[in-house]
């Protein structure tokens, strides 16, 4: 049974994701129905946002190490709600200063676009510097050692299961564009993610005045912070990657280097495009990819207690590596079943996929010294971000379905990568990480 501080955090867990993922839905599905060239405006606006958590997410976390926990979720929350109301505002003001044409011909309509996508950057790095200091700096000061896989199996349920429900009554909510307020379903996924924020301060400031740990956090030494700020990332990025669980990290960053992901907008692309699948059954093997998700969330806390901390995110690591190696062999099979046994592989993949990554986030949330916590897992955020950046170039470079077997090879080679790495830091750099010994 959890004690009352973990359940409030979930709780505060189940508020935010389910008015992010409603937003994250919202936005680009708004960019496509306000904005000519919507397609490639939506790309652009994404792919600026990945680049800015990569160049600033370090940033933000050393933030964390360097303020204190109340602070730090006062400034998280307060980045997320000008976000989303200055992305509310550019949004609705696009009809009225729209003229038809491209965004690249319209230096009025180009402006407010910079603004949409600085205001989506805010919004994003407060959730990021939110995550960063939940998942791996309050529960790991808050929970026990032996309660880590419940409480993150938990955390990961909740995002799953947003994931799934958030969308689809978000997308209800957009139905609702009358003639008079055609936006009034995206104002209203908007109000409902600015609700979200007050609860979510409210829990959150209850764990962290009523235990006293909590507020007794070190704090980084002003003395680490007076060089410049390119000398910094350097620094930053030095100390990352001298970090003795770094490899860990490096192999969960090369897992985002792969489009073998039943969510994934690339291998939905080529499901329709490419094998003509239908709508349903792709909407089928989305449900299931999450339903997966969420059975690594029981097999991880059970393999965990059995096996150990590194051994059991090693083998749930190394499931995914062979069951998508099964896939790519099925896949150049090309017909008939074999092709629905490539999507079973990538659905199964995902036991491993979400296993290793809960395994992934308890090694950091025990290994990493207190007062680095934030500047650390900054880095390890923008080192996925670099990754996912990859992701969409190789994406557009390989953009037919002629091409998509390169992606898929690569995808299998990066995850098998990943693999090698942290089964070769399993047997080696492991053992000298006491933290994490089991």
């Amino acid at each position: 049974m959890l004690s009352s501080q973990p359940r409030r955090i979930l709780l505060s867990r189940l508020l935010t994701r389910s008015g992010d993922q409603a937003w994250d839905f919202a936005v680009p599905l708004t960019l496509v129905k306000l904005i000519p060239e919507s397609l490639q405006v939506a790309v652009v606006y994404y792919f600026l946002i990945r680049l800015g958590q990569a160049l600033l997410g370090p940033r933000v976390g050393s933030l964390i190490d360097r303020w204190e926990r109340l602070r730090v979720a006062k400034a998280a929350i307060g980045l997320q709600a000008v976000g989303i109301l200055g992305g509310v505002v550019a949004l609705l003001l696009v009809p009225a200063i729209r003229h038809g044409g491209p965004v690249s011909q319209d230096p009025a309509l180009l402006a407010l676009f910079a603004g949409i996508v600085g205001f989506g950057l805010m919004s994003s790095l407060g959730a990021l510097m939110m995550e960063i200091a939940v998942a791996n700096d309050i529960i790991p000061t808050v929970v026990a050692r032996e309660q880590l896989p419940q409480v993150n199996s938990r955390l990961k349920q909740i995002d799953l299961a947003t994931e799934v429900a958030s969308p689809i009554a978000a997308g209800l909510v957009l139905t609702l564009a009358p003639e008079a307020f055609p936006a009034l379903g995206f104002a209203l996924v908007a109000a409902w993610n600015f609700m979200s924020f007050a609860p979510e301060y409210l829990l959150i400031s209850s764990v962290l005045t009523s235990v006293k740990s909590l507020a007794e956090k070190p704090l980084a030494k002003p003395a680490t912070l007076s060089a410049g700020l390119l000398a910094r990332l350097l620094r930053g990025w030095r100390g990352f990657f001298a970090q003795p669980v770094m490899p860990s990290m490096a192999a969960y960053a090369l897992l985002w280097l792969s489009v073998l992901s039943p969510h994934g907008v690339i291998l939905t692309a080529f499901l329709k495009g490419g094998w003509q699948i239908s709508e349903p059954v792709i909407g089928v093997f989305r449900g299931l990819g999450a339903l997966l998700g969420l059975v690594a969330t029981v097999v991880f806390p059970w393999l965990e207690r059995r096996r150990g901390l590194v051994a059991a995110s090693r083998s749930l690591l190394v499931f995914q590596a062979v069951a998508l190696c099964i896939g790519l062999a099925l896949f150049f099979r090309g017909e008939g079943a074999a092709r629905y046994g490539f999507l079973a592989m990538v659905l199964l993949s995902r036991i491993g996929l979400y296993g290793f990554s809960l395994g992934e986030t308890q090694i950091r949330q025990v290994a990493i010294p207190d007062a680095q916590r934030g500047e650390v897992n900054g880095f390890a955020s923008a080192l996925t971000s670099i990754a996912t950046l990859g992701l969409y170039g190789a994406g557009a470079l390989f953009a037919g379905p002629e091409d998509f077997h390169v992606l898929v090879v690569g995808s299998v080679a990066f995850v098998a990568l990943g693999a090698l790495v942290f089964s070769g830091w399993s047997v080696r750099g492991a053992r000298r990480v006491p933290e994490i010994r089991s």
